[in-house]
C-alpha cells in the first residue's frame, strides 16, 4: 500500500470523544503503518512492516500492545502527551521508539537491530524493562537528567547518552548569555 496504512482521525473540536481500536491488522506501507490521529484508544496484536513510521501516536492518552514492527524508519513514535506502548516487538529500522512529547510510558518492549533504541529527545518517559538488542549507535540516546530505569541490553554499542546539558547550554548561548552567566539588568 502506499501512503498510509492506517489513518484513524476525527473532525471533533475540543477534547476527543470518539474512542478507537485497532486490532489484528497487517499492514504494508511506504509512508506510515497505523496513525490515530486525534482519535484516542487502543492498538493491539497488528503487523506493521516498512514505511517511514510503523505505529505514529498523535493521539492523546492512546495505547499500544502486542503490536510487531518491522523493516520501519521509526518504529514508534510518541507524538502526543500520555501515550503508552507495551510489549511491542520493533526491528530492523533506524529508531525503535522516538519520543517527542510528555508523560509517555514504555514498558516490556523488544527492540532488535535498530540503531537507536530509544530517543528521548531531552523529554521526560517511563521507559522501563524493555530489552534493547543489536544496537548499532544508542541504546537509550539523549536522555533527560535524572532518568534510571531498569532495562535490559544485549549487544549495544553505547548503552546511553545525556544529551540534553548540551541543549540547555546551546539554548542559553541563543538567548545571549552563557551557562552560568548572570543576567544583568
Amino acid at each position: 500500500m502506499d501512503g498510509y496504512g492506517i489513518l484513524l482521525a476525527s473532525s471533533e473540536t475540543g477534547p476527543p470523544t470518539l474512542i478507537i481500536t485497532v486490532k489484528g491488522n497487517t499492514v504494508d506501507s511506504s509512508s506510515e503503518g497505523i496513525v490515530p490521529l486525534a482519535t484516542a484508544g487502543s492498538v493491539t496484536g497488528n503487523v506493521v512492516r516498512g514505511g517511514s513510521v510503523g505505529l505514529d501516536l498523535l493521539a492523546p492518552a492512546t495505547t499500544v500492545s502486542g503490536n510487531t514492527v518491522t523493516d520501519s524508519f521509526i518504529g514508534i513514535v510518541a507524538g502526543d502527551n500520555g501515550v503508552s506502548a507495551t510489549s511491542n516487538k520493533i526491528s530492523n529500522g533506524t529508531y525503535g521508539i522516538l519520543i517527542v512529547a510528555n508523560g509517555t510510558t514504555f514498558q516490556s518492549n523488544t527492540i532488535t537491530r535498530v540503531d537507536f533504541g530509544v530517543r528521548f529527545s531531552c523529554r521526560p518517559a517511563t521507559v522501563t524493562h524493555n530489552t534493547i538488542n543489536d544496537v548499532v549507535s544508542v541504546g537509550l540516546d539523549r536522555v533527560p537528567a535524572g532518568f534510571g530505569s531498569p532495562n535490559k541490553f544485549f549487544n549495544v554499542n553505547t548503552i546511553r547518552t545525556d544529551g540534553c546539558a548540551a541543549r540547555s547550554a546551546h539554548s542559553a548561548v541563543h538567548a545571549g548569555r552563557l551557562p552560568g552567566q548572570a543576567i544583568s539588568r
